[in-house]
C-alpha cells in the first residue's frame, strides 16, 4: 500500500527517509492519537500515536510533535 500512488515517488521518499535516519514502520494502520488540550484553546498537542497491525500493536510517544497542533473541532 502506498500513500503516494506513484512507485517512483514512493521509492524516492523511502530513500530520503533512510538517508535521514528515520525509522519506518510498515504494515501499520493508525488507530488513535492521544491529544492534550489547553483549557482556553480549541487546539491540542499530540502526545502519542497508536497503530494496529496483523501482528503487534505499536504506540509511539510524540516527542518531536510537541509543536503539532490539531483542531479539536
Amino acid at each position: 500500500m502506498s500513500c503516494f500512488n506513484n512507485p517512483d515517488v514512493e521509492t524516492a521518499v523511502a530513500e530520503a527517509l533512510v538517508q535521514a535516519g528515520v525509522k519506518v514502520y510498515s504494515g501499520y494502520i493508525l488507530a488513535q492519537w492521544d491529544l492534550v488540550k489547553a483549557d482556553d484553546d480549541q487546539r491540542g498537542e499530540v502526545t502519542a500515536v497508536s497503530f494496529t497491525s496483523d501482528d503487534t500493536p505499536l504506540t509511539l510517544d510524540c516527542l518531536v510533535c510537541s509543536h503539532c497542533l490539531f483542531s479539536a473541532q
